[in-house]
């Protein structure tokens, strides 16, 4: 199978045409707005490949399924208690992001904080928008936050959640 380079993207990983092309059109469906069709293709594909299981995932954070978006992502970027560091970033923070969607703020917290930007340059505007919530918090919200990791206001991305690399 021809294998095409992305090191600048794929963190050097060697990945398949079919798959590079599948995660591309991916890419343009989300640029329509159509993640419903994205995940449609992605599902007919027989690959096996961890990179469409990230897409697969970011389609469910795109429609707001956040069970499903966490069981994409869980598989990938956990061990089923630690965040693995051996897998590419982009998957830990997309599993920071299904925790998120799914109201889990102190583990969306712990994922972020795993992730550097230099594996993964699109952490920045994630922690940008989490510094941002947490300076608009009055004192006792943010007690209550640190002391029982409820939140309220909910901390909302003002763009699409999920990366694709």
């Amino acid at each position: 199978m021809h294998q095409v380079a992305r090191p600048t993207v794929l963190g050097g990983d060697n990945v398949p045409a079919d798959v590079l092309r599948l995660i591309e059109e991916t890419e343009r469906r989300f640029q329509r707005g159509e993640p419903a069709e994205a995940l449609a293709i992605l599902n007919k594909s027989s690959s096996k490949s961890p990179w469409i299981s990230n897409a697969i995932g970011v389609c469910h954070l795109r429609l707001h399924d956040a069970r499903s978006a966490q069981y994409a992502f869980q598989s990938l970027a956990s061990d089923g208690v630690y965040l693995r560091p051996d897998v590419p970033a982009v998957f830990r923070l997309n599993l920071a992001l299904a925790r998120l969607e799914s109201g889990n703020l102190i583990g969306f917290a712990a994922a972020l904080k795993s992730v550097s930007p230099a594996d993964c340059p699109a952490v920045t505007k994630y922690r940008e928008v989490f510094r941002r919530w947490r300076r608009s918090l009055s004192l006792g919200e943010r007690l209550r936050f640190a002391f029982t990791g409820e939140a309220f206001p909910p901390l909302r991305l003002d763009f699409p959640p999920g990366e694709l690399w």
